[in-house]
């Protein structure tokens, strides 16, 4: 046998061997294209519709959500305006006070303080402020 002869009979097995092995390539390929391929279909749809479901349930959430936090920006903003009245209200009442602590102590160190006076003084301060 010449070298020849041996080299194309070599060259004859291997690309046998390379038909052989594209053929099963081919049916391996064929199998999982029909079978992986619905699967991955249908997986993919099951996860579409559930993603779907959660942003559905998550936007109705968030819409509740931010109607209850406007209302209660608004209950907060309302106790707001409330309260700066109350602040002012007692701010004056400080100042009122203040004043009236202003009156009466030079007049109560000026003079001994008795009894009688000293009721005098109370009735003083409480006209001031505005109490009777």
């Amino acid at each position: 046998m010449n070298f020849v002869l041996l080299t194309n009979l070599v060259l004859i097995v291997l690309c046998a061997l390379v038909t052989f092995q594209a053929t099963r390539l081919m049916r391996r390929i064929r199998e999982m294209r029909s079978d992986d391929l619905q699967g991955t279909v249908a997986a993919l749809d099951h996860a579409t519709q559930e993603a779907s479901q959660v942003l559905g349930e998550m936007k109705q959430l968030l819409a509740t959500d931010v109607t209850s936090g406007f209302r209660t920006i608004r209950a907060a903003q309302a106790l707001q305006d409330e309260l700066s009245v109350l602040i002012g209200i007692g701010n004056a009442l400080a100042d009122r006070i203040i004043e009236a602590s202003d009156i009466v102590r030079p007049a109560a160190e000026a003079e001994d303080e008795s009894p009688a006076s000293a009721s005098a003084d109370g009735e003083a301060v409480g006209a001031t402020i505005g109490l009777h």
